[in-house]
């Protein structure tokens, strides 16, 4: 107990002394004449930094950050290292600060609001006293940009009224664009430059406007087409527009001509395939069956076309025997002979 009481007043000795030796008015910057460097220095919201410090290549005795903050006034010490000793932090900032102990950088991690201040790091050696002081700026990212027409009139010329604003964000520039050129001319612009007085032709071809925010770690962009707004029919769109619509019609024309010529070669293709399809009859009959055909030689019977029946032994003869019955006009001579009509007739069969 009395060992552990013994090293406590040890160090409060210590860090008396070393504090002491830092604020020496005989220290760098009063002894030689020098001013103490400032440096700005700026940080995101929710992110790390890393505050570096040019301390000359010597054997240091100790090496303190001290912290004063923006919003209350308060300093604090952040961390200490004495020669031959481990680094001391602030408990409040232990978890969140790193000391290097090769270059004696301090590296905060997961910036706060309430990180925004000046830091000043001190360092003592046998032959000088070396001070910095770092002012810390802590920025949250611009996001959410948005422009809004505030009020719009047309009479041959379209006046418009736009606002820019940023939901989150501080210490913002807004900075206004038409396409690729810089807004000015016909525009004005007021509130910080958060609004921008247009007036456009109505056949003005250019009529996207962009706002841009920024702040030290970040920037956003928004655009608006005033074409719709404005009732403007940009030229190069309505050629475009009329280009488009006549290779349509064209497209379509021949599109309908090519159908119609696909449905006549069609409907031809498939009648030429039915007549093709028709059975030839012609030359795969079978050979005729002739008949003796016997007519009376009455020459007082004048008509033709009556043919006698076979008899009851050609009938006999034929039976079961498929006959093709083959018509012809018989003409009747009554000079011939029977034999002679009957070769006659066969011929004219």
């Amino acid at each position: 107990m009395v060992r552990w009481r013994s090293e406590i007043s040890l160090r409060i000795v210590i860090n008396w002394l070393l504090l002491a030796l830092l604020n020496d008015p005989g220290g760098l910057g009063q002894a030689d004449g020098n001013p103490v460097s400032h440096r700005l220095v700026n940080g995101t919201l929710g992110q790390s930094v890393t505050l570096s410090a040019n301390i000359p290549a010597a054997e240091l005795w100790i090496v303190a950050w001290d912290f004063r903050s923006s919003f209350t006034g308060k300093k604090i010490q952040v961390c200490t290292k004495a020669q031959n000793k481990a680094a001391v932090c602030n408990d409040e900032l232990r978890d969140r600060v790193r000391l290097n102990f090769n270059n004696y950088s301090l590296e905060i991690l997961t910036l706060m609001q309430s990180d925004q201040g000046l830091y000043e790091v001190s360092a003592r050696s046998a032959q000088n006293l070396h001070n910095e002081m770092i002012e810390l700026q802590v920025y949250e990212r611009v996001s959410n940009v948005r422009i809004q027409i505030n009020n719009i009139s047309s009479d041959g010329i379209c006046n418009v009224t736009l606002s820019c604003s940023v939901e989150n964000g501080r210490d913002v520039i807004y900075s206004w664009r038409r396409g690729e050129v810089t807004a000015d001319g016909s525009q004005s612009v007021t509130d910080n430059g958060s609004k921008l007085e247009i007036s456009l032709n109505l056949d003005n071809t250019s009529t996207v406007y962009n706002c841009t925010v920024r702040n030290p770690v970040s920037e956003d962009t928004e655009s608006i087409d005033l074409a719709k707004p404005c009732n403007i029919i940009v030229g190069g769109n309505k050629e475009k527009f009329n280009q488009s619509l006549h290779i349509g019609l064209s497209i379509a024309g021949i599109s309908f001509i090519i159908v119609i010529l696909f449905t006549i070669f069609s409907v031809c293709k498939k009648k030429h395939s039915k007549s093709n399809e028709a059975p030839n009859t012609e030359g795969t009959s079978e050979s005729p069956q002739y008949a003796v055909i016997r007519r009376p030689c009455n020459a007082r019977d004048q008509y033709q076309g009556h043919l006698c029946q076979l008899d009851a032994s050609e009938r006999q003869q034929c039976r079961g025997v498929q006959l093709t019955t083959i018509y012809d006009e018989i003409k009747f001579n009554p000079m011939s002979t029977p034999m002679t009509a009957m070769k006659e007739e066969s011929a004219n069969a």
